[in-house]
């Protein structure tokens, strides 16, 4: 039973409420006026049409021709994902590390998987497959699939919020917990550096190995099953000295994927703070499940392997970047490093990692030419910026829980936040009552329903006099206002 004392009395609070939330959504963008934003304006970027021609562009339109049911969000992700893959252990511009920690969020059975087994299959194709694994069982697994791997790993898990919550659980067993700051070593050290426990244990394991494999050199008298075992014993050679002196240039990735139930919960401000959510590439697709499509072909089109194979053959090709996009990277560093951004107090993590993000995804972009283009910057900024919004949203909405409903500030914020997420993403604009339906989808409880009931006008209007949404007629519509 719902006390309306109570919620009036909040009703009243929220007045002040409202406006906080509100001037959240306003913030002033730059720093006495030293900067123009149209200069890394993307908004005019379909992130689920990578630019034409490329290999980025190709893979997406073959997953999208294999799709039964259609998930053009995922598609990029996984792309991106084979592109970190045959870079190997190269590195991108100035230095950058080519790895990447991407997480899918959708509803079961809406396609999410196609992704994995497109990269499974091509990675197959491709002679990758021995770098590609599930889901890590301990720190211990992580360290042995890197020494066997020569550096490379790409761990593609499903439903991969097990993982998170065991990280996050102070009651998790060790080996579990560790996992979590392996993942996050492998992925940002430039040397990687084994603890002195493992170290001793994978030095005496390597040493047996070397041995026994001496031993069978000596005996051998097949000259070619000599240079075989010559070269194994050469790479266990290579593999003791990274365990005793570090492991340099490796390149471990992760792809998970989840489903709103199940993951949402974890993507909260708490969590960006983590080093290790806070590097991943994060979308969460709005549009629910669609239609079973007609498309039957499960080919994919030789040209993506000729392309990625010669990526994967061209080992130490350094990276560069053309004027234009050495430009434009150093306003993306030098604009999101505002104060305004680096110390947001929920986005300030990402913000202050965006820079170095942008980096990475335009010299993956960059691998076939060698060159940065500013098509490829701009494409990087829009998955970067497009994932920045979704964990704001999901931080949000995490604060809409039964406790705030003593806190209006927060049930108003993600009110205006699901306004206009679903209404920038409707390129003709919601009707008013879907657009409402949608809204208050998420508020379950009766308090919520009765606060939101109160609520939500004023927070259209607000934002209507904000200048971010437009109302016409029937319909609402995003301005493409910040």
């Amino acid at each position: 039973m719902v006390n309306s004392e109570q919620v009036q009395k909040v009703i009243d609070e929220s007045m002040v409420g409202i406006d906080k939330a509100f001037a959240k959504f306003n913030m002033p963008e730059t720093e006495e006026n030293s900067f123009n934003s149209t200069i890394i304006d993307v908004s005019d970027i379909d992130i689920t049409k990578p630019y034409k021609n490329s290999l980025l562009g190709l893979i997406c339109d073959n997953m999208k021709a294999q799709a039964s049911r259609l998930l053009p969000l995922s598609y990029p992700l996984y792309g991106l994902q084979l592109l970190s893959l045959v870079a190997g252990n190269n590195r991108g511009f100035d230095g950058s590390k080519l790895n990447l920690f991407t997480i899918m969020i959708s509803e079961t059975g809406s396609g999410k998987d196609l992704g994995q087994a497109f990269c499974a299959t091509v990675a197959n194709q491709l002679s990758l497959s021995k770098f590609i694994f599930d889901k890590p069982r301990s720190d211990k697994d992580m360290i042995t699939n890197l020494i066997d791997g020569d550096g490379k790993s790409l761990y593609i898990v499903d439903e991969c919020q097990g993982l998170f919550r065991g990280l996050e659980n102070s009651n998790a067993q060790h080996y579990i917990s560790g996992i979590g700051d392996e993942l996050l070593k492998m992925s940002t050290a430039r040397v990687y550096t084994l603890s002195g426990l493992h170290k001793r244990e994978f030095t005496e394991r390597g040493v047996k190995e070397l041995n026994f494999v001496n031993r069978l050199i000596e005996k051998e008298v097949d000259d070619i099953k000599r240079i075989r075992l010559e070269r194994k014993a050469q790479k266990i050679e290579r593999s003791l000295n990274c365990i005793e002196n570090g492991f340099t240039g490796i390149n471990v990735s992760f792809a998970g994927t989840s489903t709103p139930k199940n993951l949402d919960s974890l993507i909260c401000e708490q969590n960006l703070e983590s080093g290790l959510l806070a590097r991943a590439i994060i979308f969460r697709n709005d549009d629910g499940r669609q239609p079973l499509s007609d498309n039957s072909s499960h080919n994919i089109k030789p040209e993506i392997f000729e392309r990625l194979k010669s990526i994967k053959d061209s080992e130490n090709v350094p990276v560069n970047a053309d004027e234009d996009a050495k430009f434009f990277l150093d306003y993306v560093r030098s604009y999101y490093d505002q104060e305004v951004y680096r110390n947001n107090e929920r986005t300030g993590p990402l913000y202050a990692r965006i820079f170095e993000r942008v980096k990475v995804l335009s010299s993956l972009l960059a691998l076939e030419s060698g060159m940065i283009k500013l098509d490829d910057c701009r494409y990087a900024l829009a998955i970067c910026l497009r994932s920045i919004a979704d964990c704001e949203f999901l931080a949000i909405q995490s604060l809409s829980k039964e406790s705030t409903f003593l806190n209006p500030e927060n049930f108003t914020e993600e009110i205006t936040a699901r306004v206009l997420r679903f209404t920038k993403g409707a390129d003709n604009g919601l009707y008013a009552s879907k657009l409402k339906q949608r809204v208050s989808k998420s508020f379950k409880n009766p308090r919520q329903k009765a606060m939101f009931d109160n609520l939500y006008n004023n927070v259209i209007q607000g934002l209507e006099i904000m200048g971010k949404i437009q109302i016409n007629g029937k319909k609402i519509n995003h301005t493409g206002a910040f």
